[in-house]
């Protein structure tokens, strides 16, 4: 039985295929959970195996079904290749949350004033 109940009707989910980014840690893992609570396969995504691996293992001990693939979605190539893993695996991606902004650091400089603007 599932420590994680849902105002959403049981089984909603069922049978979906549902990407999970940034599904090690934080809102992606409580998104995980509701959706492996919910009936969905939930592959979850992310940069770190031993978090992904302790969230695939709750999901599972709940009775749902997770898999994982470990990505840093700021490498465009990597992403591709994790989404065809998928599709082959599983013959296709019904949904995706992304709960894991892929953002770079830069610095900050001013930006030049808009045409117009005084």
């Amino acid at each position: 039985m599932s420590q994680y109940t849902s105002v959403f009707a049981p089984n909603l989910m069922s049978g979906q295929v549902v990407v999970v980014t940034g599904g090690g840690s934080g809102i992606g893992r409580c998104v995980a959970h509701e959706l492996g609570a919910l009936g969905a396969h939930v592959v979850l995504i992310g940069r770190k195996l031993e978090k992904l691996q302790t969230v695939h293992e709750e999901i599972t001990q709940d009775g749902g079904s997770a898999s994982f693939h470990v990505c840093d979605i700021r490498q465009e190539d990597v992403v591709k290749e994790t989404v065809a893993a998928i599709v082959a695996t599983h013959g296709r991606i019904d949904a995706w949350s992304t709960t894991r902004a892929g953002s770079t650091s830069r610095r900050w400089r001013p930006s030049a004033p808009r045409a117009g603007r005084r």
